[in-house]
């Protein structure tokens, strides 16, 4: 399944890398896109307004943070006030029905939660992107460094570790990985997205594994940089004990299980069926393998497609 991601989803950034490498602009309209507002509810307006403000901002030579936000404005307009208002009413419906206090926005940005926009953040303009890239082509243990690095509205452990997934597999093959990361596994930490898939798929895979999983202590130190809750870092951290021990790459069963289960079950009650029998019992390997291949020969040629259609 990682293969399928590689080759359906990540190869539409493989193609532009060596343009990322040299044209910042142009690698931050790809962060934007790809990778920053990859979260529950955001928008795809969010990431298309983000690629034309970016080339706008380029157009007029830059400038200081006020006039990009106001290019993004421009492509992401502030509501009306009765757009407002409906806005709030829909919320206050929601409080109302869960016994919760009421809320008023009063900004109309705040409608779009500008707190968590990449977009508002005083650093975007200065986020050098094709700078990233070379630093992690060059010194992939300065991983922690280059991590912390990236300090934007929104953008928060998931996301970031998103991006150095895909671009860190991207840039050094798996060759290299292996070589580079095997002296500091817990490294793989920084390149772990946990989602609502990998979360539930990474569980079911834990507990069919034969025997049980201790976590080494640099992996919790390592944690104090990653921040990752604190179930989300158990699967992240047996994710990749459990695929070094198979030799298989942490990236690519990370990038498995999210397509996998996003693309072809899409439902946690089914999923948890595929490896556990009716007394939640963990299945065997070999019938857990063939529950997989079933379902993905039952998609056939729709697996991996979108839900519906443009």
């Amino acid at each position: 399944m990682g293969g399928e991601y590689q080759a359906n989803i990540l190869c539409q950034v493989r193609d532009n890398l060596p343009r990322m490498n040299q044209d910042n602009y142009f690698a931050l309209q790809m962060f934007l896109f790809y990778w920053a507002y990859e979260r529950a509810g955001a928008s795809q307006g969010y990431k298309i307004a983000a690629v034309k403000a970016v080339k706008l901002y380029q157009e007029m030579n830059g400038g200081p943070i006020e006039d990009f936000i106001e290019y993004y404005k421009e492509f992401y307009p502030d509501p009306s006030d009765s757009e407002l208002r409906a806005h709030n009413e829909a919320k206050n419906r929601s409080k109302r029905r869960e016994g919760k206090e009421e809320i008023e926005l009063t900004e109309p940005w705040d409608i779009w939660n500008k707190n968590c926009n990449p977009c508002f953040s005083s650093g975007i303009v200065n986020l050098d992107i094709s700078q990233i890239l070379s630093q992690l082509q060059q010194d992939l243990d300065a991983l922690d460094d280059i991590f912390q690095s990236i300090n934007l509205n929104g953008i928060g452990p998931k996301i970031k570790s998103f991006f150095f997934r895909d671009i860190v597999y991207l840039l050094l093959g798996m060759g290299n990985l292996f070589d580079l990361l095997e002296r500091a596994p817990c490294n793989y930490l920084f390149l772990m997205p946990i989602d609502i898939w990998v979360r539930k798929g990474g569980e079911q895979i834990i507990k069919c594994a034969e025997q049980p999983v201790t976590i080494p202590s640099d992996y919790k130190d390592k944690n104090k940089i990653c921040r990752l809750n604190t179930k989300d870092f158990e699967i992240a951290s047996k994710l990749i004990i459990l695929s070094l021990e198979n030799e298989t790459s942490p990236l690519s069963v990370n990038m498995g299980i999210w397509y996998f289960c996003s693309k072809y079950v899409q439902d946690e009650r089914r999923l948890r069926r595929l490896f556990l029998d009716e007394g939640d019992t963990p299945l065997s390997i070999d019938t857990v393998l063939a529950n997989l291949k079933k379902e993905k020969y039952l998609m056939g040629i729709f697996g991996g497609q979108r839900s519906s259609l443009p």
